[in-house]
């Protein structure tokens, strides 16, 4: 494990966001537990899947730490499932749900359960289908991608999502415009009822998808 980067750390994760065979948006965060504070540590882009094992190795991030987007050819030889199974690593998927339904032991009867609502899906596992790694399963979790996405806008306004300062690099301001590439747009939907909705035009979001990523690791590991 790296050395804490500040004493109230509590865990880091490296969230990796695959646009093509070779193109991987990769962010490295770590969270302090309870105050929802995060420092980002590293953003930029890899080329492999040597890579992000590289810079996971360098930032002290675990294995099952390292989350990577599912949205893109998930199955086959080559695919995000395969390299999740081969490296230890877990998939997530992003979803239009508000929230997912869990059964709980009830913590004053533990022989009871209850259903508990949260903003990311209970384990499930993706399959190859086809290569190496067929038969195999990949840990698989889905999470409501509009409540991810307001708990990153709430951290930033909260002041809780800290950036490196006075850093002025080709890779840092491509952060802030890809940080700054999705957004709420108010429309009507068919009820006639106005609704915000999360859009991004460009479609080069995908630092802002990292960050969700970052979010549901937090979620997970009960420090937000």
């Amino acid at each position: 494990m790296a050395q804490k980067l500040w004493p109230d750390e509590a865990a880091r994760f490296l969230t990796v966001d695959r646009q093509a065979e070779d193109i991987y948006w990769a962010t490295v965060r770590a969270w302090a537990k309870g105050t929802g504070e995060s420092r980002r540590l590293w953003f930029g882009k890899l080329f492999s899947e040597a890579d992000i094992e590289a810079i996971r190795e360098k930032y002290g991030v675990p294995r099952n730490r390292v989350l990577i987007d599912s949205g893109y050819r998930p199955k086959g030889d080559q695919g995000v499932y395969s390299a999740c199974i081969k490296y230890g690593w877990v998939s997530l998927k992003g979803d239009d749900a508000p929230h997912f339904w869990h059964h709980e032991p009830d913590a004053s009867n533990p022989e009871r359960k209850v259903r508990v609502m949260k903003f990311y899906a209970p384990l499930s596992y993706g399959e190859p289908e086809r290569g190496a790694y067929r038969g195999r399963k990949c840990p698989l979790i889905r999470f409501s991608a509009p409540a991810a996405a307001d708990k990153v806008q709430q951290l930033i306004e909260n002041r809780l999502w800290v950036e490196p300062e006075d850093v002025d690099t080709e890779m840092e301001r491509e952060y802030r415009v890809q940080m700054a590439a999705e957004f709420k747009r108010k429309f009507t939907n068919n009820r006639g009822r106005t609704e915000w909705a999360w859009v991004c035009p460009s479609g080069n979001n995908h630092a802002w998808d990292c960050a969700k990523m970052q979010v549901v690791g937090a979620w997970i590991l009960g420090l937000i």
